[in-house]
């Protein structure tokens, strides 16, 4: 009976010899993506993506589609990372787990020992011993093995391995972290509330799995939302986190485009031969919605009607359809600003709108707010988004339109002197004043200012327009500016200026709201008689 029990032990040996390299390696990535062991990263990467096409679970709905792509994702990830490769190529899948450290194994003789995956030993002794040394006894760390084999009772660190391996997998962090142009959306929550009950913007949405985007396709897609910046939010979506996973099943993946919109239908981008940049781009300017009103010298008085006591903004353009930025920001203030624009607009000294609101070159954005007495013209270097919401805001600020430039009444400054009250503008009526003393001077000219605004209305049918721009300027660095217009040094005061014939007429009466009126009326009249300028005015 003991040369059978030996005979027997012999054979268990001999069938381990055979099996444990297989069974201590894990699975060969390299024969699940079917390239070769010195493979390329090219080679790997266009097997994956072939494979990919076959077993995606969109793509294939066999039931073991999901578990094939899964492991192929995750050979992927390893291949193509160059340090993680080495340590595979040294330890196999389960070293790779355990951060490159061998498993804890037992000898012949009981004691524990570390092994490299796919070697065995005889050795017996203590946890000294080495891995070739003699027979020792009893078959100790080979009980977990031929369990599995034979169907005996697994052995506790096979049992941890196995708990340790049914763990969620940890969630992935997004490649474009730390991107100033593309959001992390990979939780359901946050898309929900960024994307799918967003309404003001196109959103472009990235949903992939870790390890199969290329770093030129990050790079592509980074470029097209920095280029699309006002146009389009930009997302991406880490699909194989175990909070995304079902979002990625219902949404798809790939790059989609979100439309504008309560039903946010998205549509997957299949660029093809053509760049995935440039494929972006046309889809969102193609997705883009358009709420700005054509304006044109017969409709523009009805137009405006309509949207009286709302805020609006005019774009100026030389173009002769809407410009795409004009489009997106039609959308982001829809309900906010009613938004206009006049095509064609250049050269502006022909274009009749443009000497209406003052406009000497295009692009160039007018605000109207209810309340305001004049156009407010958009500064060059302004952010576009930033001044259409503190139009909103003066709007919201109360019926005198106040705003933090002196109650809603224009403030001349060096970089709007020229296209408030240029060549174009019929009259300028200024306040000279002092800036800490300006709030009560300038609600009084704002009240004048409406009330001649409407005394116009009346009498004319173009009246919508403004035909007085309405301003005022710091004495503090401009005395010399007052000076031009025969006001005494430091003195404050009100002039009416026309700028093209360089003429104007200084305001002799007192501050209080009659004075101011009847100085307006008369110079709305024509009955004042007006001086020549020695110079033009210059502001600081």
């Amino acid at each position: 009976m003991a040369w059978v029990r030996l005979g027997r032990a012999w054979l268990s040996i001999g069938l381990f010899a055979l099996l444990a390299p297989a069974i201590l390696a894990g699975k060969d990535y390299y024969s699940l993506l079917g390239v070769r062991r010195n493979a390329p990263e090219k080679e790997i990467q266009k097997s994956f993506r072939k494979l990919s096409l076959k077993y995606h679970p969109d793509k294939n709905k066999d039931p073991g589609a999901v578990k094939k792509f899964q492991e192929m994702s995750s050979a992927y990830e390893v291949l193509m990372d160059p340090e993680k490769r080495r340590l595979y190529d040294q330890v196999g899948e389960e070293g790779l787990k355990r951060g490159g450290a061998p498993p804890p194994e037992q000898g012949f003789g009981g004691g524990q020992r570390r092994r490299p995956p796919g070697t065995f030993g005889f050795g017996g002794g203590g946890r000294g011993a080495h891995d070739h040394g003699g027979f020792g006894g009893g078959f100790g760390g080979f009980g977990d093995m031929f369990g599995d084999m034979f169907g005996a009772q697994r052995g506790p660190q096979e049992g941890a391995r196995q708990r340790q391996q049914q763990q969620p997998r940890a969630a992935q962090p997004s490649i474009y972290k730390g991107s100033k142009f593309i959001k992390d959306l990979s939780s359901p929550d946050k898309f929900e509330k960024e994307v799918l009950a967003h309404d003001s913007l196109v959103w472009v949405v990235h949903l992939y799995t870790t390890g199969t985007v290329g770093s030129d396709m990050k790079g592509k897609v980074e470029a097209a939302a920095k280029e699309l910046v006002g146009m389009a939010n930009f997302g991406a979506v880490v699909c194989d986190n175990e909070a995304t996973r079902d979002l990625c099943q219902k949404q798809g993946d790939g790059i989609r485009v979100y439309a504008y919109g309560a039903s946010k239908e998205s549509q997957k981008l299949e660029p093809g031969s053509q760049d995935i940049s440039a494929a972006i781009k046309k889809a969102v300017i193609k997705t883009l919605p358009n709420f700005s009103l054509k304006l044109d010298e017969a409709n523009i008085d009805k137009r405006l009607h309509k949207s009286e006591g709302q805020v609006r903004a005019i774009l100026f353009t030389s173009k002769s359809s809407t410009p795409n930025t004009w489009k997106a920001a039609s959308a982001q203030f829809r309900n906010k600003v009613t938004m206009y624009d006049v095509q064609g607009a250049e050269p502006p000294d022909k274009c009749a709108l443009c000497e209406r609101y003052g406009v000497t070159k295009v692009p160039t954005v007018v605000g109207l707010v209810p309340g305001v007495s004049n156009a407010q013209h958009m500064p060059e270097k302004a952010d576009m988004t930033e001044w259409l919401a503190r139009l909103e805001k003066q709007k919201k600020a109360g019926s005198s339109g106040s705003s933090d430039d002196g109650q809603g009444i224009l403030q001349l400054q060096p970089s709007n002197f020229n296209s408030a009250c240029g060549e174009s503008t019929p009259v300028c009526v200024i306040a000279i004043i002092r800036k800490r003393s300006s709030t009560k001077t300038v609600k009084l000219l704002q009240e004048v200012a409406s009330k001649a605004k409407l005394r116009q209305s009346k009498g004319s049918s173009t009246a919508s327009g403004p035909h007085i721009v309405y301003a005022w300027v710091d004495l503090e660095p401009n005395s010399a500016f007052a000076s031009t217009f025969g006001l005494q040094s430091r003195a404050e005061g009100v002039v009416a200026f026309k700028p093209k014939r360089l003429r104007y007429k200084t305001h002799a009466g007192g501050m209080d709201a009659s004075s101011l009126e009847d100085f307006v009326v008369q110079v709305l009249s024509g009955d004042l008689q007006f001086e020549k300028l020695s110079q033009a005015p210059s502001i600081r």
